[in-house]
């Protein structure tokens, strides 16, 4: 499969099957030319990515602050922990952190 016919996401793999099974022709023809398809194809490849990118290295100082939680855990806050790294996953893993109130 060529790298143009890879699917990225969700979206992709839904704009396949609806243009094969002539789904997407159909409603095209009733609705008109813009029925939004491409912003909902979007989004969905942007919730339901396939292939992650690789992660990240730790910074010096993200790894320098863990080598000192890991050395003595007890002189850290539950709450800053669990900020710092909720943090450090998101930018390590390209994802997004919601804080959650305690």
């Amino acid at each position: 499969m060529s790298k143009e016919n890879k699917s990225e996401g969700l979206g992709d793999s839904i704009d396949k099957l609806t243009t094969k099974t002539g789904i997407k022709s159909l409603v095209k023809f009733i609705s008109g030319d813009d029925c939004n398809c491409d912003v909902r194809q979007e989004r969905l490849n942007s919730l339901f990515r396939y292939k992650r990118n690789k992660p990240k290295c730790l910074t010096e100082n993200e790894y320098k602050w863990l080598t000192d939680y890991f050395s003595n855990p007890k002189q850290f806050s539950h709450i800053v922990v669990k900020s710092k790294i909720g943090l450090m996953w998101a930018r390590v893993f390209g994802m997004h952190y919601k804080k959650i109130c305690d």
